[in-house]
């Protein structure tokens, strides 16, 4: 997005710069009249539009994080109270724990819960 971003404004920006704009002209001859041979104007006004085409690259991706983090605000606001708690103690859904019907089923998921509790909560289930 950062390079295609700076060559749109590349390119929007190398619209308005013409031999015969007033503007660019009267920059020309200002450099000229410093003892700038024509080569050297051109490459000054190469390094300004570059220059101002990364600084308007620069503004739109601060504006997109900007609006992404406003974005984010009701999701950050609307998150559960437990998911930024780190002491309380994580309860899991009765669905997960192992019943009776389980061990009709041939008890791999019981086998499963078991590893669960055991290596990845390491804390006491109530």
């Amino acid at each position: 997005m950062w390079t295609r971003r700076e060559s749109v404004h590349r390119a929007q920006l190398a619209e308005h710069i013409s031999i015969y704009a007033p503007q660019t002209a009267e920059f020309s001859e200002r450099l000229g009249a410093t003892g700038m041979p024509p080569y050297q104007v051109h490459a000054v006004l190469e390094r300004i539009l570059a220059g101002q085409a990364n600084m308007l690259c620069h503004q739109d991706v601060f504006w997109l994080s900007g609006c992404l983090m406003i974005a984010l605000i009701p999701v950050i606001w609307l998150a559960p109270p437990w998911a930024s708690d780190p002491v309380r103690p994580l309860r899991l859904p009765d669905r997960l724990h192992a019943g009776r019907g389980d061990q009709k089923r041939g008890g791999s998921r019981i086998r499963h819960n078991a590893y669960f509790r055991q290596h990845l909560l390491r804390r006491q289930i109530p």
